[in-house]
């Protein structure tokens, strides 16, 4: 009855642990940049906002927007780009505290997430600010790629939250409207997020509905504004554009042409502009009275970098 030999089973499972490893770091990590991706950002956010309830602390969300990569990465190559894109999240991780993430969103939008601000909003702010001027700092200095130097600038939008209890979404999508605040301020910069700026987001996005059907419910109008000469006499007009609401009324040119501009819509409607004018020249042939009269047009420059 006494125990006399032992037999012993080992599996080695190294490989098995490495290709968990493997697989939990393509789930979570961008394989670029080796930061924390989408996912795990916002994994960490649900967290940090639980504690930031629990501690009665404060937190913010950084939505970073590289200035001009689509330039770099179009005339330098994708390799150069690749290059900046880890060399920009290198700077990153250097401005960042214990504790906090920074992430890479998609593309050359970076994610930072700080916890454990002051839970007063101006304190916290006061936090916030310290870091993205940090990081504005560091990423606006000279980058040394395969032996050249380039040249790079971000954009950085921020929101707070303490004792927060909305969507994840709502905050990165206040953080990105401040983001391209930020943008339109110059580049270079930041801008912290306000309610305003996601009302003028909406009202934006309601005009930008509306010109895409414009043309078609041909709610554009001309009007032309007569030209006189030192005697008095009508020589010529120039076309101006107006587009009538169905539901806001008259539209000044200057809301809607930057963001036809913008968005392209331009092209069509410029097309229609041209064309109703050279109707409005055949017709006034007709007349003795107009026919000698010279017709003014604003055409984009968009439109003259058209082949057509």
């Amino acid at each position: 009855g006494n125990i006399t030999n032992y037999i012993g089973s080992f599996i080695d499972i190294a490989e098995r642990k490495q290709a968990e490893n493997e697989i939990h770091n393509l789930a979570f990590y961008d394989p670029l940049s080796q930061l924390p991706n989408r996912r795990l950002l916002l994994n960490n956010l649900q967290h940090a906002i639980a504690v930031s309830a629990r501690n009665r602390t404060g937190g913010a969300l950084l939505f970073l927007d590289m200035d001009n990569f689509k330039t770099l990465n179009d005339t330098q190559g994708h390799n150069i780009g690749d290059l900046l894109l880890i060399e920009v999240a290198k700077r990153l991780r250097d401005c960042m505290r214990e504790g906090d993430t920074v992430s890479r969103f998609g593309g050359d939008e970076f994610v930072l997430l700080l916890e454990g601000l002051n839970e007063e909003k101006a304190f916290a702010a006061m936090q916030a600010r310290g870091v993205a001027e940090k990081i504005l700092d560091a990423l606006s200095q000279p980058y040394l790629l395969e032996g050249r130097e380039f040249h790079s600038s971000s954009s950085i939008g921020i929101t707070l939250f303490a004792n927060y209890s909305g969507k994840l979404d709502e905050l990165l999508k206040h953080a990105d409207t401040a983001m391209y605040e930020a943008k339109k301020s110059g580049r270079n910069t930041m801008r912290f997020f306000d309610p305003l700026m996601q009302q003028e987001l909406e009202v934006r996005a309601e005009m930008e509905d509306g010109l895409r059907t414009a043309l078609r419910k041909q709610e554009f109008r001309l009007y032309y504004q007569m030209q006189v000469n030192y005697a008095g006499h009508i020589i010529g007009a120039e076309v101006l554009l107006r587009w009538i609401h169905p539901q806001r009324g008259l539209i000044s040119p200057l809301q809607f042409i930057p963001l036809a501009e913008e968005t392209g819509h331009i092209l069509p409607i410029g097309r229609w502009v041209l064309e109703s004018a050279c109707q409005q020249i055949k017709a006034w042939e007709n007349d003795p009275d107009t026919r000698d009269l010279q017709l003014a047009v604003n055409v984009s420059g968009r439109q003259f970098r058209q082949t057509d």
